[in-house]
């Protein structure tokens, strides 16, 4: 009996002993701070997005490198991917690049982000989650959305309609285009407008996007307004540089008027170029 208890103790002291020389001897586990808990990303099929973060380390570490664990190792690039020394309580900048292929299935990703050297990971991990969407298609396949039809010479071509669409309207092949190699002028002379009678289901939200330009042989600087059914759901302005816009709407019959209506008088309107309509 006394020698099991003699040897209890022994052990005890031992215990004792690795445990107040642990912090001295420099075993102690260290533990990286991440400047988000957790990342949750919601991302279509083709598309990426890019992630700053801030970690620190409560310890000196060398030779680190940045690792995702295999489920993400196809969806990421870490930048910079390896540090030769993390000093001690100093915040440090690392770059997730996502991206999504446009063959992945929709789903969710788990996985992790972790600072490691050679086959020691610390602790703690960037836990990840990447939700995989499939993106919404054109729900409304629009008549000559790019207004490449008719094919107009140089300089312009001068209309009151268009395969699909009908309006007051110039082609233009000389200014800057977002989809092939024309795009419409509202203005011929002055106010001009372009529209299309689209199928649609009562109820329905719609998203109308399209490229919006100035005619900037006559200005340098437009408005317009995309009118539903005759009444306006948004005034859009524009300038040398197109830019991509978009308006929602709920459908409220079987059939709809999508117009695109000048706000600026004079020689040269807002241009408009690639239109699209999806719908959720």
């Amino acid at each position: 009996m006394k020698k099991r208890v003699s040897s209890i103790l022994a052990h005890a002291r031992l215990l004792l002993l690795c445990v107040f020389l642990l912090p001295a001897t420099g075993l102690a586990v260290p533990v990286i701070q991440w400047s988000n808990k957790k990342l949750t990303l919601p991302i279509d099929k083709g598309d990426g997005v890019v992630i700053t973060l801030i970690f620190k380390s409560s310890q000196e570490l060398r030779n680190v490198r940045a690792w995702p664990t295999p489920a993400l190792a196809g969806y990421v690039i870490i930048n910079p991917a390896t540090f030769d020394v993390v000093a001690p309580g100093t915040m440090y900048e690392i770059e997730l690049a996502f991206r999504v292929p446009p063959d992945a299935q929709p789903g969710t990703i788990e996985g992790a982000v972790h600072l490691r050297t050679g086959p020691r990971t610390y602790a703690s991990p960037l836990p990840v989650e990447i939700t995989i969407i499939e993106p919404p298609g054109d729900c409304v396949v629009l008549v000559n959305p790019s207004f490449e039809e008719p094919v107009v010479s140089w300089p312009y071509g001068r209309f009151n309609s268009i395969p699909g669409w009908d309006g007051p309207i110039d082609i233009h092949p000389d200014l800057p285009t977002s989809d092939g190699s024309q795009v419409v002028d509202l203005n011929q002379d002055d106010f001009g407008y372009l529209r299309q009678i689209i199928t649609t289901t009562p109820g329905t939200l719609y998203t109308v996007s399209w490229a919006q330009g100035v005619n900037l042989h006559c200005a340098q600087f437009a408005e317009l307004s995309v009118d539903i059914d005759g009444s306006s759901i948004g005034i859009f302005d524009s300038t040398v540089t197109p830019v991509y816009k978009s308006a929602t709407f709920v459908a409220t019959g079987t059939s709809t008027e999508l117009m695109f209506r000048s706000l600026t008088g004079g020689c040269g309107g807002a241009t408009i170029d690639d239109v699209s309509i999806t719908c959720q």
